[in-house]
């Protein structure tokens, strides 16, 4: 088993235990028709089945969902490294991955959310309502989106200014791949993903960030005081990420089978644990990035 250096834009997590697992299922099905579409919609399919197993009380579909989360996270893995063993991924393929992510997390968190629904939970002598777990959940999942969300702007960025990213993504790239293809599913995929593409470049802004980003990565003394003024950084955002979020609902799924608030305690921890985490961060990442516009004035 081949061992590369872990980079400061990996989850640790991701680094050091599902990629490394990941591996052993590329080698078994390298020589075979499966595609990595197919080891995507595998991914998809365990997180689907752990969000249902996290809707019963049963002990054993805890159990039971914590690893279909936990290999659902390895199957995750596995789908990039078998588009890059054969040679290098498509469009469609990215596409398809976010999208399967998206609704991972979405089943999971409706899995949570009705699962709660068999616990009593009091804060205080007050026992939340309906009404009050939906909105603990809704929580929840909104923060573990924003705060993936943050990370990934994070890391782009720095792979950006590194000089380790390609060319930004632009809705022309996605709407000539629509075109090029003969799935109405695609089509759709696609289209779609231009117009949040476009959505998100509107304005000077995004085009001064891409300016900037190739400013820094055309001159390598300029990329090494980037990488020592944000990578600890980026490192540290990497602990709010996706894959942080899985690990702890696995936690939380283990132990509620023991203790039927877990659930509870993991929306918690990601709405108040997690949010004044990257406060701190947050503040820590404006002095550094008022000290870069100090330096590149």
């Amino acid at each position: 088993m081949s061992k590369a250096k872990v980079a400061v834009t990996d989850e640790l997590l991701d680094a050091y235990v599902n990629r490394p697992l990941a591996q052993y299922v590329v080698r078994a099905v390298h020589r075979t028709p499966v595609t990595p579409n197919q080891l995507t919609l595998t991914s998809a399919l365990f997180g689907t089945a752990a969000g249902v197993c996290f809707a019963m009380s049963d002990r054993f579909a805890l159990l039971a969902g914590a690893l279909c989360l936990f290999l659902c996270m390895v199957f995750d893995c596995s789908d990039g490294q078998l588009a890059r063993a054969r040679g290098g991924g498509s469009v469609v393929g990215r596409i398809y991955d976010g999208y399967a992510d998206y609704w991972v997390e979405i089943c999971l968190h409706v899995g949570i959310l009705v699962g709660l629904g068999n616990v009593r939970l009091e804060v205080q002598g007050h026992v939340l309502d309906s009404f009050e777990r939906f909105l603990l959940v809704l929580a929840a999942g909104v923060s573990m989106a924003v705060n993936s969300g943050r990370f990934d702007f994070y890391k782009q960025r720095y792979l950006a200014h590194t000089g380790a990213a390609r060319e930004p993504e632009s809705p022309e790239m996605f709407r000539k791949e629509a075109d090029r293809s003969s799935s109405i599913v695609a089509k759709l995929a696609l289209r779609l993903f231009a117009h949040y593409v476009g959505t998100i470049q509107k304005g000077d802004g995004f085009q001064a960030s891409v300016d900037a980003a190739r400013f820094t990565a055309s001159d390598p003394d300029r990329v090494e005081r980037y990488s020592q003024e944000h990578g600890p950084l980026v490192r540290f955002w990497s602990l709010s990420g996706p894959t942080m979020h899985n690990a702890a609902m696995c936690a939380a799924a283990c132990l509620a089978p023991f203790a039927p608030q877990a659930f509870a305690g993991y929306c918690v921890f990601a709405v108040v644990v997690v949010n004044a985490y990257t406060f701190i961060l947050w503040i820590l990442q404006r002095r550094v990035l008022r000290r870069e516009q100090i330096v590149t004035a």
